[in-house]
């Protein structure tokens, strides 16, 4: 199963809730793969500049934020762990760890309100995506 989540849902609060209603799965978090925080300034610099709220459009996709070779290794993870049971993969860019690359994992969706994310922003529980509080 890959849960999708949208920047702001507490991935970390989400994992430990399905933990306890799948006991058995296997539970990864995809943010795992992320490139690291000085990896993403330098890529985000040229659009954000010095606001990290208001830049300027870009198209960069989710594939650009993750490291290749994390990927890799979550995959062949997640494809063990498959073999032996249930599988769970929580946060942004979950489905891009399905070692089949045929959207073998089913899909879910973690959205939460503008209003709950902002919230969480202004209590620094979380930071956006890649980023920590």
């Amino acid at each position: 199963m890959a849960v999708k989540c949208y920047p702001g849902i507490l991935t970390q609060r989400l994992s430990q809730e399905l933990r306890g209603h799948l006991p058995n799965a296997q539970i990864y978090l995809a943010e795992e793969c992320l490139k690291t925080p000085a990896q993403l300034r330098a890529m985000l610099e040229p659009v954000l500049g010095d606001d990290c709220v208001f830049g300027r459009m870009s198209d960069l996709t989710i594939e650009d934020y993750l490291d290749a070779e994390k990927i890799g290794a979550m995959r062949l993870a997640v494809g063990r762990a498959a073999r032996e049971g249930a599988v769970v993969v929580v946060g942004a860019g979950a489905a891009l760890v399905d070692p089949t690359d045929a959207a073998g994992l089913l899909p879910l969706f973690a959205t939460a309100a503008v209003f709950l994310f902002v919230h969480s922003v202004k209590t620094s529980s979380s930071d956006g995506l890649g980023t920590t509080a």
